[in-house]
């Protein structure tokens, strides 16, 4: 046998013993997500307590808005890398990451006053907004 046959079968075969361990329910678990994204957090009151993350930066505000069944974290990344441009914000909304979920409402119209309230508590009185969605 060739190394390179050897390397296929060694694949081969740990892909084999892997679907087979999760398989008996033996899998190791995903890893727990770890926030490690510098940030402040805090909570806004108002109809709901909603979750926002400042993650500081130089020039204008820039207030991100995350999609159904994301958080905030999702901008984690891009927030690092326009630190430099922006002073950024993002918030969970209701019903998403550690903000609350109340039973109802939950229509564009209480969705855009849950934004007012973040805007207002954060005293930003012009601001550009990044919105993240499939539609």
């Amino acid at each position: 046998m060739t190394r390179l046959s050897v390397l296929a079968a060694c694949i081969s075969f740990a892909g084999v013993a892997g679907a087979a361990a999760q398989a008996r329910g033996n899998a190791p678990p995903p890893p727990a997500f770890t926030d490690s994204s510098p940030h402040r957090s805090y909570y806004i009151e108002g109809h709901a307590r909603l979750d926002c993350l400042d993650w500081g930066g130089d020039g204008p505000p820039l207030v991100m808005v995350h999609d159904l069944g994301d958080s905030p974290h999702i901008f984690d990344d891009l927030a690092n890398q326009l630190r430099g441009k922006y002073h950024l914000y993002a918030y969970a909304r209701r019903g998403h990451g550690r903000s609350s979920s109340p039973v109802a409402p939950y229509d564009d119209l209480t969705l855009l006053d849950d934004l007012r309230g973040v805007l207002e508590d954060l005293r930003l009185k012009h601001t550009s907004l990044l919105g993240w969605g499939f539609g």
